[in-house]
């Protein structure tokens, strides 16, 4: 078995791959570009090949986007996209099914992250290369700044934790 460890971006510098394995790889790609960056994927897939990976889904970050979005309409008078991008489970099969792949199996996981402070999630969501690539993001508004530091103190107070889930999809199939 060859294996070579390369980025989408540099794919095109290899012919043909027996599998192609991508951990989280594809989440920005594909939310750029879905049928562009699948057919890449797809072009460089050997015929019955294997195409494993993982997306993060829209039944993520449920609490924290409840959490900003009630900040945001309290501050702005409207809410900000400051999540994601996530995927629909069945958008996905239904894609993969199109673009000819077999044998498709999905599972998912669901993690459930708590918190005990908010720099804490900050924190974790740098160092894991969390970004937002949405282009409306606010400036920097100071009242955002206190009330979200506020309303978390709050819940953590009563909670003792401010829940962040993630729900994972692992999708394999062939080609």
């Amino acid at each position: 078995i060859n294996i070579q460890h390369c980025s989408l971006r540099d794919i095109n510098n290899y012919k043909q791959f027996d599998g192609i394995f991508s951990n989280f790889g594809l989440q920005i790609p594909l939310s750029l570009d879905f049928n562009f960056n699948l057919e890449l994927v797809i072009d460089h897939l050997n015929v019955n090949g294997l195409f494993c990976f993982n997306l993060i889904t829209s039944n993520s970050m449920k609490t924290i986007k409840n959490i900003f979005n009630e900040i945001d309409d309290h501050i702005y008078n409207g809410a900000f996209n400051r999540f994601g991008p996530f995927f629909d489970v069945p958008e996905i099969i239904e894609n993969l099914n199109k673009k000819k792949l077999k044998d498709i199996v999905v599972s998912t996981e669901l993690l459930e992250l708590k918190y005990k402070s908010l720099n804490k999630l900050r924190s974790d969501f740098k160092t894991f290369g969390i970004i937002n690539i949405n282009n409306d993001i606010p400036k920097f508004n100071k009242d955002f700044y206190v009330t979200t530091n506020s309303v978390f103190s709050k819940i953590i107070e009563k909670f003792n934790y401010i829940t962040v889930e993630f729900e994972i999809a692992t999708f394999t199939s062939w080609k």
